[in-house]
């Protein structure tokens, strides 16, 4: 009777790992949209690439109606990035420099949390099996292994652990974990170039097309990590970056 409770588990993990699958879709389909329009405003902003009338009325076409609605009293082109300079090289650098600074902070918040809980379900797993086994009645009075008590409980055990993989938190974990990185190489490279006081467009549109392309495989970031973490973000970067002196 204690293991009552189990039976419906793999059920629960099973409509869990396909709410999960359905709204990593919608996500997906909503971010690969939203990302291009992202792409075509950072290139807008630090190399002043217009975005033209048939994108723009393409992506809203496509977009539900509280963007439609947004975008008649928030229209593309406002500023994104915090440097006032003209659009250029220089701005290409400047924005790069900033865009990954963030991306790299919100994905190693990011990666830290998918791993805390990897850890909590793979250790939580294991608690359960351990006390289920110490409370189970594995054996019947007559000595005889109680076979539907083992098995309730490896079925309880083992659709924990196929809801973490069929969620897939190892791999958006890694997934962070690695644009976190690439984050950090493309700062690194836009902060040299500004202090060298680099002119050089190609360069700048390269560098941002590498950071473009990693940005879109990587793992979607959540909109409330952003919300969460911009106010102490924003103000390290104007107190410590944003007028940083490269020359």
């Amino acid at each position: 009777m204690g293991l009552a409770p189990s039976k419906p588990i793999p059920f629960v993990v099973a409509a869990l790992a396909v709410a999960g699958e359905a709204a990593s879709y919608f996500a997906r389909s909503r971010y690969s949209n939203a990302e291009w329009l992202q792409r075509k405003l950072d290139m807008l902003d630090s190399l002043g690439w217009e975005v033209t009338a048939k994108e723009w009325t393409d992506f809203l076409a496509r977009c539900p109606k509280s963007v439609k609605g947004k975008s008649r009293t928030d229209p593309a082109g406002g500023a994104f990035f915090a440097s006032q300079d003209s659009p250029g090289a220089r701005k290409a650098f400047q924005n790069m420099l900033e865009s990954a600074w963030w991306s790299k902070h919100l994905c190693e918040r990011m990666y830290q949390l998918y791993f805390f809980l990897l850890g909590v379900a793979i250790l939580g797993s294991i608690a359960a099996l351990i006390v289920s086994l110490e409370v189970a009645p594995i054996r019947d009075e007559a000595g005889r292994v109680n076979r539907d008590a083992l098995s309730a409980v490896a079925n309880a055990v083992t659709s924990v652990l196929m809801l973490v993989i069929s969620l897939r938190l190892a791999e958006a974990a890694l997934g962070f974990l690695q644009f976190s990185r690439e984050a950090e190489r493309c700062e690194d490279e836009a902060e040299a170039a500004l202090a060298a006081q680099s002119e050089d467009t190609i360069k700048a549109a390269k560098l941002w097309h590498e950071y473009q392309l990693e940005r879109a495989i990587a793992p979607v970031l959540p909109t409330w990590i952003w919300k969460m973490r911009r106010d102490e973000l924003n103000d390290l970067w104007r107190t410590h970056r944003q007028n940083q002196k490269l020359e």
